[in-house]
């Protein structure tokens, strides 16, 4: 049942593509192009005559009217008699003579009346003729070719014809200058089109009719010599490409002692000095595409492993690493930048690029949009440009000048005795060495990078400002971790946080705070029996602070003995619990976390039940033409 089913579909298939064919073929042969073949009476091989008749247009010596030639036929139907006069179609001649006669052209044709056919050529999608060549472009094929004509320069203008090279005359009457439309071969001047950089065909939408488009080049080489190349300056400052030159030099002057002619030798030179730069250049080039590629491969590797390193001696070793590779990685970013600076202003100048009126008036339009035209202050309504822009600049005076009065504390005989200077408690002062030595400070100063503040990149500050009796209302508090005696840049201590008895705060909340590269230093003392808490240097999601102690399964809680509530860490009661109950530690990764054995070798949080002193560190001639249509 199945073959029958299978066969039953086959034939059905053949027989609709059957039916397919049938039908393209059939449409195909109503579609076709048509030309005129000038010169002769009849098409092609494989094209359809139209009809045939005789070349006809406007007079030659007359000022106004039509322009272009018409094939008109041998059996026209004449219409009403007029009487008005205007008479603007005359037959057509042949002025070819010995004295201007194309190659391979008969010399018998002048004052011959001029042929023509229409043709059509089925299955074909378009038709051009292409002036300059006598044979056809890719995927084209040739109809006939011949030579382009015209009305005399000294007449009126006409459009351009190409003639059949093996052109014949209307009928075998002898010549008689009637002087109508005439055809005249046509030369060209070779000043003006002394290079031709590019052609190309391109196809039209809604015509049968392809575009030629002819790109020329119009310099004038024989008042400035052979022409020009830009050359990188840059490359002088190259020991190699130096040498380079000398060596090119040196060559030549073997090579080409010979000649006579100076200027010969001369530009001689220059084109092997221009080989050799191009060459150097594209060597060059790859060279450093090459190298920009490594940096940017071992910049990843280091990211890599900054994440998944937690020996100190290791991070400072990448991190140093970290920044050669940016520096030079940097280096070659501002290079390529200066050198697309350099392109700009020589493109400026030679283009002489200027703006236009429409652009003009685009960007003062863009430019009324873009401004302020309505401003209320204090319920005033202000429309004047320069009173918005004194509102403006009044506005950010205020907001960031000091609001302090500088007379405030000036009778008070310490002013770090006062209450909203933060101070280092018992504790912390255990945990610091001894106080900062000025060497010290002018050691670390000149560490700093110019325009750099000594902040890391990756810690992200908020400029939050609380001052003495400012009321403050639903602020919100959420995912803040902290650990006991944990300092995080420029000795801010997050610990112990002191609230003024004048300062009410109400749902306080800070979201997405960022604490980034904190360093554990050799000397924290841990129980044996306890993990030392490891931070990761590096990580693409938040990282995470330790928990203290375990007092049930699932329950964990801070050093303060207070219970972790699910909303700091977004973790739910029997957490970290994620697949095991014996899973009794957090394994850092760079995006988030997982539970694990305590046991593994990697970077944990366990359960520590003592820390000792920690401190944190930073990183950072006559025309010939074709008539062809497309295949």
């Amino acid at each position: 049942m199945t073959d029958v089913m299978k066969q039953l579909m086959d034939n059905k298939l053949k027989e609709i593509n059957t039916k397919i064919e049938s039908t393209i073929l059939e449409e195909l042969k109503r579609i076709g192009v048509t030309y005129i073949r000038w010169g002769r009476k009849n098409c092609p091989y494989g094209a359809e005559l139209v009809y045939k008749g005789q070349a006809g247009g406007n007079r030659y010596n007359y000022g106004g009217g039509g322009v272009n030639y018409l094939c008109l036929p041998n059996d026209p139907e004449n219409g009403e008699h007029q009487t008005f006069s205007n008479p603007q179609l005359f037959g057509a001649e042949y002025e070819i003579f010995a004295d201007r006669n194309p190659r391979g052209m008969s010399s018998t044709l002048g004052d011959r009346e001029v042929p023509c056919a229409v043709c059509r050529r089925k299955r074909r999608s378009s038709v051009i003729t292409i002036p300059g060549r006598k044979t056809c472009y890719k995927d084209w094929n040739a109809e006939y070719h011949g030579y382009l004509m015209a009305a005399h320069k000294s007449q009126q203008r006409t459009d351009y014809a190409c003639i059949d090279v093996n052109a014949e005359p209307f009928d075998n009457k002898s010549a008689s200058d009637e002087d109508g439309a005439l055809f005249y071969p046509i030369r060209t001047s070779c000043g003006s089109l002394s290079s031709v950089t590019k052609t190309s065909i391109v196809p039209s939408i809604k015509s049968d009719h392809s575009l030629i488009k002819l790109t020329l080049s119009g310099e004038n080489f024989s008042e400035r010599g052979p022409g020009f190349w830009k050359f990188n300056s840059g490359l002088l400052t190259d020991k190699d490409y130096v040498d380079i030159v000398k060596n090119t030099l040196s060559d030549c002057d073997k090579k080409y002692h010979n000649l006579e002619n100076k200027n010969l030798k001369w530009d001689t030179m220059k084109s092997e000095i221009r080989g050799a730069t191009v060459k150097y250049s594209k060597y060059k080039n790859m060279k450093l595409r090459e190298r920009e590629s490594n940096l940017k491969k071992r910049q990843d590797e280091i990211h890599k492993n900054l994440s998944r390193t937690y020996l100190d001696k290791d991070i400072n070793t990448l991190l140093i690493e970290l920044d050669i590779v940016k520096d030079d990685l940097e280096q070659i970013v501002n290079n390529q930048t200066r050198g697309a600076i350099i392109r700009s202003h020589a493109e400026h100048c030679e283009g002489n690029e200027r703006n236009s009126k429409y652009f003009l008036s685009l960007e003062k339009r863009n430019y009324k949009n873009k401004c302020i035209n309505k401003l209320v202050v204090n319920d005033i309504e202000i429309l004047s440009q320069e009173k918005i822009l004194y509102e403006e600049r009044n506005f950010y005076e205020k907001l960031y000048s000091s609001k302090e009065d500088p007379d405030k504390y000036s009778g008070d005989s310490n002013f770090f005795d006062l209450n909203f200077i933060p101070k280092l408690t018992d504790l912390e002062k255990d945990i610091c060495d001894a106080d900062i030595s000025e060497s010290e400070c002018v050691k670390v100063l000149k560490t700093f990078k110019n325009n750099k503040s000594p902040v890391d990149n990756n810690v992200v500050v908020d400029n939050i400002e609380v001052d003495n009796n400012v009321e403050v209302d639903n602020i919100e508090v959420d995912n803040i971790e902290v650990d006991n005696n944990v300092v995080v840049d420029n000795n801010v201590v997050v610990d112990n946080i002191e609230v003024d008895n004048n300062i009410e705060v109400d749902n306080i909340e800070v979201d997405n705070i960022e604490v980034d590269n904190i360093e554990v230093d050799n000397n924290v003392e841990v129980d044996n029996d306890v993990e030392l808490i490891m931070m990761l240097k590096k990580g693409i999601g938040s990282s995470w602070i330790g928990l203290d102690d375990k007092q049930t399964e699932g329950v964990y809680v801070w050093q303060d003995s207070s219970v972790l509530q699910p909303v700091e860490v977004g973790w739910k009661p029997g957490s970290p619990d994620q697949y095991s109950s014996d899973e009794d530690c957090i394994e850092l990764w760079p995006d988030g976390w997982n539970d694990a054995t305590c046991e593994w070798p990697k970077n944990v949080i366990c359960q520590v039940t003592e820390v000792g002193p920690t401190t944190v560190t930073e990183s950072t001639t006559i025309i010939q033409t074709t008539t062809v249509i497309q295949g």
